[in-house]
């Protein structure tokens, strides 16, 4: 039986921040070794064939291969990963890559940086079908045998939940997407504008932070203290 815990969202400060970005690929996504690997696999490939956004599955599934008689597939469960998250999820996909670089070869593991690449053109040459995959196609283009859909996303209440559940399955960039319209649209909001400030100090993305700021101003909006103290902070980002 899978084991998925995820921690309860707290204040929005740093820590509790950084904390939920990790959050999914932390080792309890791992299956707990009662079970048979080949029925695991099955049910994982399965659901990944349904729901091909649901990307903790699509870690389970990895984490399944590289621990088990299964590790024959555990390209193809990166190729599928690579087709989801379609040039996103950059810092998922990263750490994910980096806790199963000891079962790839140093070849395979140069592949899949480029498969994760936000390049269209670069990272298609980089989707094609291997064994285990159930997304890619087998032609050599980078297509999907699955379509993918949205209709999860229909459910969220806010923005901020919509975005926070990004954050889980570290779309840290379809995040800030969302925080930084919604913030252009209601800029006195403090939630946001919070959870927003994480992500840049997380991210150390200066560039995005002063665009935003920018924007902001253009629209006459008065930064609160938090906005100016992150600021002075980005002037130290690198």
């Amino acid at each position: 039986m899978m084991r998925e815990k995820m921690s309860a969202l707290g204040a929005s400060d740093a820590m509790v921040s950084a904390s939920r970005l990790h959050m999914t690929l932390d080792k309890r996504l791992r299956l707990n070794g009662h079970y048979d690997s080949l029925t695991a696999w099955r049910m994982l490939s399965r659901h990944v064939a349904r729901h091909p956004n649901n990307l903790r599955t699509h870690a389970q599934r990895i984490f399944l291969a590289e621990d088990s008689m299964l590790q024959h597939c555990l390209k193809g469960a990166l190729v599928d990963l690579s087709l989801s998250l379609n040039g996103k999820g950059e810092y998922f996909s990263r750490q994910l890559l980096e806790m199963v670089k000891d079962s790839l070869s140093d070849e395979d593991y140069r592949y899949f940086k480029k498969s994760f690449s936000d390049d269209p053109g670069e990272r298609k040459k980089y989707q094609n079908w291997v064994n285990g995959s159930v997304m890619a196609n087998g032609a050599d283009d980078g297509q999907l045998l699955v379509e993918f859909t949205r209709g999860e996303q229909e459910a969220f209440v806010s923005k901020l939940e919509e975005a926070r559940s990004c954050m889980e399955y570290g779309q840290l960039d379809e995040a800030i997407n969302i925080l930084e319209t919604e913030m252009l649209s209601t800029p006195g909001d403090i939630e946001i504008e919070a959870e927003l400030l994480n992500l840049y100090q997380y991210m150390r993305d200066k560039g995005r932070f002063d665009n935003l700021s920018n924007k902001l101003t253009e629209k006459g909006v008065e930064f609160s203290e938090a906005w100016h103290a992150t600021a002075v902070e980005a002037k130290e980002w690198i």
